[in-house]
């Protein structure tokens, strides 16, 4: 029997690479969202806290201190928010590229899968002949 040759391979070794190309990039959209909302944790945290020093500042200086400090706090989380929306578009579009990566990989895995298919029944077929015709030749040279 001939070795099975299947004439999109380099299409299917593409798409598994361009698969897993997209799984990066998921995992790392993935990790930058994650980072982003670890960071926006800490800030709502340290928000939370010197909103509770408040009253232990005294004099006016230091009240003014806070309020700077409490109003870049405040933009760190409004930056901090924003960055997390973007991660969010960016990973779900990541999404979406992975699965059409998926898609057309199972696409041709499939094609190839018939391909072979067809290709074992057409050997069959073949060696079924050439035995036919084996036994043929046999049967007419023993008359």
């Amino acid at each position: 029997m001939a070795r099975f040759k299947f004439r999109l391979d380099i299409l299917l070794r593409l798409a598994q690479n361009k698969e897993e190309e997209a799984k990066k990039e998921l995992a790392s959209w993935q990790k930058q969202l994650l980072e982003a909302q670890e960071k926006l944790q800490k800030i709502l945290i340290e928000i939370t806290s010197s909103l509770n020093e408040k009253s232990a500042k005294r004099n006016i200086n230091e009240i003014l201190l806070y309020e700077a400090y409490l109003e870049s706090l405040r933009n760190q989380q409004k930056k901090t928010e924003n960055e997390i929306e973007y991660f969010t578009v960016e990973r779900n579009k990541a999404i979406l590229k992975l699965q059409e990566t998926i898609k057309e990989r199972k696409i041709l895995e499939k094609l190839k899968e018939k391909k072979l298919e067809q290709y074992i029944f057409d050997e069959n077929q073949k060696e079924q002949k050439e035995a036919d015709e084996v036994g043929s030749k046999i049967f007419i040279d023993g008359r």
